[in-house]
């Protein structure tokens, strides 16, 4: 029988927009109309992925679109998650997930589709 990982458990916690920054070094765009669309998706079935944000520092890893279609609905709060990875684990996750979706494919991330 194989040793039984044990995984950090993960807390959703509604935190105030103004405590969370993006990160300015985020290589993902979306278009005006791919952020219309999210926005209406989110008035409609309200805020079904969290944010995830560096502990450390607020700095959001995924879900910066997520975070200004919340802007743009007058949200004060939304639901993160807060990892403990540093800088360069957060910005490695971030390429890795963009080749994903450059490529055409889903995110090897299950959160992140």
């Amino acid at each position: 029988m194989s040793p039984t990982a044990t995984l950090p458990s993960l807390t959703i916690e509604q935190v105030a927009i103004d405590d969370l920054r993006p990160d300015p070094a985020n290589p993902r765009r979306i278009s005006d109309e791919e952020l219309e669309s999210l926005t209406r998706s989110m008035r409609s079935f309200g805020f079904v992925q969290p944010v995830l944000a560096r502990r450390a520092d607020g700095v959001v890893i995924g879900g910066h679109q997520r975070l200004v279609a919340a802007r743009r609905l007058g949200l004060t709060e939304v639901p993160t998650i807060y990892l403990d990875v540093s800088t360069e684990q957060s910005r490695l996750e971030l390429g890795v997930e963009q080749d994903f979706r450059r490529l055409g494919h889903r995110s090897p991330r299950p959160h992140a589709r």
